[in-house]
């Protein structure tokens, strides 16, 4: 197995790149970040197939290069190396079977939005509404209320901004 690695570092972060080039039949390999911690590429927030919190194992076939990256807030003098090889074996079997499953989440519509406004500040708004309403209402009322009423409607306009997205 031949390994070459690049860096790059930008605005306090390293950004690793490696390429492991076998030669021979195909491998699993466990490549070995040199660094602590290693932040490896997601997908929906989870590490893609293969990562864990010390690099990345895998199958690399006959003749074939692996194409690795991660980032790390480490300085990075040996990013990475190979841990250890072994035959992988003639079939060319799923390597992350649950991985291949999809997206565990429920679809969005399916998950009931949450209460947006506590119980007490609802029945605070209802009491200061009915004042409001019977004429029985401070001017400190009708201002805590414009004020709550602002608050909410941006908090609704971005409410609906992020279930658009």
């Amino acid at each position: 197995m031949d390994v070459e690695t690049w860096t790059q570092r930008v605005g306090g972060v390293t950004f690793v790149s490696a390429t492991v080039t076998n030669e021979g039949e195909r491998r699993r390999v466990r490549v070995a970040a040199g660094v602590e911690p290693v932040w490896p590429p997601r997908r929906h927030g989870v590490p893609r197939a293969g990562w864990d919190d010390d690099g990345f194992e895998g199958v690399v076939g006959r003749e074939e290069t692996l194409v690795l990256g991660f980032a790390t807030p480490a300085r990075a003098a040996n990013p990475v190396e190979v841990a250890w090889t072994e035959p992988a074996g003639g079939e060319r079997e799923d390597e992350q079977p649950v991985a291949a499953l999809g997206d565990p989440r429920p679809p969005r519509d399916a998950v009931p939005t949450p209460r947006v406004v506590p119980e007490a500040v609802d029945s605070w708004l209802d009491a200061a509404a009915t004042r409001v309403e019977t004429a029985q209402a401070e001017p400190a009322d009708r201002e805590a209320l414009r004020r709550v009423a602002a608050r909410a409607r941006a908090a609704l306009r971005g409410a609906t901004a992020e279930g658009e997205s």
